[in-house]
C-alpha cells in the first residue's frame, strides 16, 4: 500500500465517521425538537383545558346565581331606574367563620384581618316623586349622594335573607344571624352620568 493510498482510507474514513456523527446529530437534534413540539402542544391542550374548565365552573356559578335570582325576583330583567340617593348604609354581617359565643365581637380588633368573616351590605334609601324605596347592594364600591341611574332586580314581596345574599355572592358560609330585608329590589349598578 502507498502513502496515498492510506491517506484515502485515513480521509475516508474520516468523512464516513463525520457523515455518521452528522446523521446521529441530525437525529439527536430532530428527537429535541420532537419533544420541545410534543411538550408545546401538551401545554397548549392544559391551558385550553384550564381555561375551559375555568368557563364551566364561571358558566355554572352564573347558572346558580341567575337560579337565586329566579327564586328571589319578581322578573329577571333588569330595571333602571333614575332617581335620588338620599341614605346610605353599609352595614357588616359576621358569617359562620367567626368563634359562635355571646362575645364574639370584643375577639375582633380594629386590626384583625376579619375580611374573609364578614360581608356587607349596602342599604341604599332613595327617593323618587315623593315616594321612599329602599334597595340592597352586596358588592358596592362607594355610592354617592344624589340624582342617580340605578340598575336593580326587583324583589318579590317577601324580601331577602341574609342567607340569600351569601349566596348571590358565591360565599359558602351561613350568616350568624340571618334576617330577611325587605327591599324594592338588589342593585346590579349605579351610575351618575345622567
Amino acid at each position: 500500500m502507498t502513502d496515498k493510498t492510506i491517506i484515502g482510507i485515513g480521509i475516508g474514513g474520516a468523512l464516513i465517521i463525520a457523515g455518521f456523527v452528522s446523521i446521529m446529530t441530525y437525529f439527536v437534534a430532530n428527537r429535541e425538537a420532537e419533544k420541545r413540539v410534543k411538550l408545546q402542544n401538551e401545554i397548549e391542550l392544559l391551558t385550553r383545558d384550564s381555561e375551559l374548565i375555568k368557563q364551566e365552573q364561571k358558566e355554572l356559578m352564573n347558572k346558580t346565581k341567575l337560579e337565586l335570582y329566579e327564586k328571589l325576583c319578581t322578573s329577571p330583567q333588569v330595571i333602571n331606574l333614575s332617581t335620588k340617593i338620599t341614605t346610605v348604609q353599609t352595614i357588616d354581617y359576621a358569617h359562620s367563620e367567626l368563634p359562635l359565643s355571646e362575645n364574639w365581637s370584643e375577639k375582633l380588633s380594629p386590626t384583625s384581618q376579619c375580611i374573609e368573616d364578614m360581608f356587607s351590605v349596602t342599604y341604599i334609601q332613595t327617593e323618587d316623586r315623593g315616594e321612599s324605596s329602599l334597595f340592597v347592594c352586596v358588592d358596592c364600591n362607594y355610592v354617592a349622594h344624589g340624582q342617580a341611574n340605578v340598575i336593580y332586580r326587583q324583589l318579590k314581596p317577601k324580601g331577602v335573607t341574609l342567607s340569600d345574599l351569601l349566596k348571590l355572592q358565591q360565599i359558602d358560609k351561613t350568616p350568624i344571624e340571618d334576617k330577611t330585608i325587605e327591599a324594592e329590589g338588589i342593585v346590579e349598578k349605579i351610575s351618575y352620568d345622567l
